[in-house]
């Protein structure tokens, strides 16, 4: 069969990514300051820790399925119609010239087997003085709806690629209403970490 050349494949790719752009962002979300395994190594490790989440960490830092980038799904493009406000909300606070940076309670570790995520506990502006971005920040934060700020966390990883990343989502919400408390499950103590809100196309 015909072969498609390298060149015409990178300028098929460009198109496709073009064409992704001009859409607009498929999620926003927040970008935490964060190095997971800077985080978790030495919080997985301890005697304290279920051997089921310690096990779970290893395997996804063997396997190299630790996620790369980091961030915290705030609304998809798919639900637009639900959460019209907060959309708009998120597209001035990311096309502003002085972005807001967020701050960011991590509550639990907590895993099932198929996918490893962190509690995201409160979220709140990092307020400074005399910035007009800090008022439409505040009511971003104060105006998340319960059903989303419910659902916050952080991605850690996969067991297999053909496991959803998405599934993370349902895991944390679960969770938080009390009905997954036999998973493992390890307490981070507060840590607090920094990001800011960003359009996100992958």
């Amino acid at each position: 069969g015909y072969i498609v050349p390298k060149n015409q494949q990178k300028k098929e790719k460009t198109k496709e990514k073009d064409s992704k752009k001009e859409k607009g962002p498929r999620y926003y979300g927040l970008l935490p300051e964060i190095d997971l395994h800077e985080l978790l190594d030495h919080r997985l490790s301890g005697s304290q820790v279920p051997p089921h989440l310690s096990e779970f960490w290893k395997k996804l830092v063997e396997d190299k399925r630790i996620t790369k980038r980091p961030h915290v799904t705030i609304v998809h493009r798919k639900n637009i119609q639900q959460y019209e406000r907060l959309w708009a909300a998120c597209q001035r606070i990311n096309t502003s010239q002085s972005a807001p940076m967020f701050t960011m309670k991590l509550g639990h570790v907590i895993c099932d087997g198929c996918v490893m995520a962190i509690t995201v506990d409160s979220l709140e502006p990092r307020v400074r003085t005399d910035e007009a971005m800090d008022e439409e920040a505040i009511r971003f934060s104060s105006d998340l709806p319960h059903e989303l700020s419910l659902a916050l966390h952080i991605t850690v990883g996969t067991r297999e690629e053909n496991i959803n990343a998405y599934e993370a989502r349902a895991l944390v919400e679960r969770w938080k209403k009390g009905k997954e408390k036999h998973l493992a499950n390890a307490p981070l103590g507060g840590v607090v970490v920094h990001g800011r809100l960003k359009g996100l196309f992958g």
